[in-house]
């Protein structure tokens, strides 16, 4: 004891600089870690991970993640190297969940913008994200046409606009009726309980009477729901040629195949939520032959597209939707947003970035262009329909 004692009396100046390099050691440590937060930057995404439309909802999350893969987990922004982060949260395909989860993504993860695949989740943030001192950019899946019509500079639709393109839309829609030779004139409506389920049910039924074609029953649904013999029942007894669905393709798969056991033997049609190679996977063929959907550039396999399958296939052994191409672009366009305005932190300056960054971005699989500053972009849409138990794509003559 004696001669520890003594050595350290001796040799004062080694233990200093034995306690100098632990503490300069800790403090390098703790300088690193926070540089390494303060150098992150972090997206929210609000989708369903349970409920209803959980594999929708995953199929989004799962299009960002790629892109952050091929983004190599980093972006550089003013010369410097951010490492790219997502914040999920499962909002189980209800507003007040998503309204919940974009509090929480902000204010705890850290996230200045927040992404999600629906109007459900779009529109009730749009109340709070320009709120002074916890600005965040919102860009939503939703084709409510009240959503850009609110004012809301930090907002960017990532769908299309239904008052925009459903007359063209149904425009194809009776032209491929018209080519076929088919005898549909009478449309019964099953309105998804969201905004964007009335807001395009009543963009859909506007057009379509407007054409001198009937509307002959409309009824109210849930898309986490699994029994609609209630709602099905009502409209059936009114004979349509026609139901037309505005979910996504799991509850569309079991509103057809209960038409189906109820002795329905007309045909259907879903807005662009789902598409017939996904209603494939979850119905038999002859069950869905000659059903319709709202198409777009997905749906007709570019290289682009046919690419981005195989990648996203490979990544999670699992087929894409549209949505994920939906979560891939936010993604890849925001990054490009954020180096262009040279920032990661500014929701307004990386707003007004996006317009130019769209302009060069590539891969666009779904083709979308002139972001203008409601928040509206171009999405050129036609129709495509099952047939032969594989999708096709109709062009108008």
């Amino acid at each position: 004891m004696f001669a520890l004692h003594a050595e350290a009396i001796s040799h004062p100046n080694r233990r200093l600089t034995r306690l100098f390099r632990a503490l300069a050691a800790a403090t390098a440590f703790l300088t690193s870690a926070g540089a390494y937060a303060a150098d992150e930057v972090t997206i929210g995404i609000s989708a369903p991970q349970s409920g209803g439309g959980a594999e929708y909802g995953s199929a989004f999350v799962d299009g960002a993640k790629l892109a952050v893969k091929d983004l190599r987990d980093e972006i550089t922004v003013g010369g410097k190297k951010f490492k790219l982060k997502l914040a999920i949260c499962d909002d189980e395909f209800k507003s007040d969940k998503a309204a919940n989860c974009a509090r929480r993504l902000v204010s705890q993860d850290g996230a200045r913008i927040v992404i999600n695949p629906g109007t459900y989740a779009t529109v009730p943030v749009l109340s709070f994200n320009q709120d002074k001192g916890s600005e965040f950019l919102v860009l939503g899946a939703s084709g409510d046409p009240s959503v850009t019509a609110r004012g809301n500079k930090l907002f960017v639709r990532t769908w299309n606009n239904a008052s925009r393109t459903m007359p063209g839309y149904v425009d194809n829609v009776l032209a491929y009726i018209k080519a076929n030779k088919l005898d549909i004139k009478k449309a019964a409506l099953m309105e998804v309980n969201t905004d964007f389920g009335a807001a395009w049910v009543n963009n859909f039924k506007k057009e379509w009477e407007k054409q001198g074609n009937q509307i002959v029953g409309r009824v109210v649904y849930d898309s986490n729901g699994t029994d609609f013999y209630a709602q099905l029942t009502p409209l059936l007894a009114n004979k349509p040629d026609i139901i037309i669905l505005t979910t996504v393709c799991e509850p569309s798969s079991l509103v057809i195949k209960q038409a189906r056991e109820l002795g329905y033997k007309g045909t259907f049609m879903n807005h662009g939520g789902c598409t017939g190679a996904q209603m494939l996977k979850l119905l038999p063929a002859a069950d869905v032959d000659g059903m319709l959907f709202e198409g777009s550039p997905w749906s007709k396999d570019s290289p682009e597209i046919a690419q981005f399958r195989k990648d996203f296939a490979a990544a999670f052994k699992a087929e894409p939707q549209i949505i994920s191409a939906g979560g891939y672009l936010n993604v890849l366009w925001l990054a490009r947003a954020m180096e262009a305005a040279n920032t990661t932190s500014d929701p307004a300056a990386i707003r007004a970035a996006m317009p130019k960054a769209l302009e060069s971005l590539k891969p666009n699989l779904l083709g979308w262009s002139n972001l203008d500053e409601a928040g509206d972009t171009v999405w050129p849409m036609h129709v495509s329909f099952i047939k032969g138990g594989s999708t096709q794509n109709f062009t108008q003559p």
